[in-house]
């Protein structure tokens, strides 16, 4: 499963004005190679966190990307697709061990893998 890390909560439909946008990588950074994962007809679930500690787990369907502006007018990679209906809400505990692909280990402490956008392996 490919997992996308929306750690800071961006709303990809808002932001960007496209209504099916669920996530959006950088095209300038390391985050652009990640997009080489994706195809078309991919499950994939959105991880986004609250201010409760839990994380959501959201899956989509992704159908195809755009490339729009930025708020700070740079190019970035959208993607876009259909929401299955999917949503769990989990704490971090029950995260960690039901879907271990988003956690590392660091010093000895689980913590979610802050900084990588796509994790995971394609079905």
């Amino acid at each position: 499963m490919l997992y996308c890390m929306n750690n800071l909560n961006r709303d990809a439909a808002a932001i960007f004005g496209v209504p099916e946008a669920f996530f959006d990588l950088n095209t300038w950074d390391k985050q652009a190679s990640q997009a080489s994962k994706l195809r078309s007809g991919m499950n994939l679930l959105v991880l986004t966190t609250s201010p409760d500690n839990r994380l959501q787990f959201e899956e989509w369907h992704y159908t195809h990307s755009v490339f729009r502006p930025d708020p700070q007018g740079r190019s970035v990679q959208v993607m876009c697709g259909r929401r299955t209906g999917s949503v769990e809400v989990l704490r971090r505990e029950e995260a960690d061990a039901k879907h271990p692909d988003v956690f590392r280990t660091n010093r000895g402490r689980r913590e979610l893998k802050l900084g990588w956008s796509i994790v995971g392996e394609p079905d």
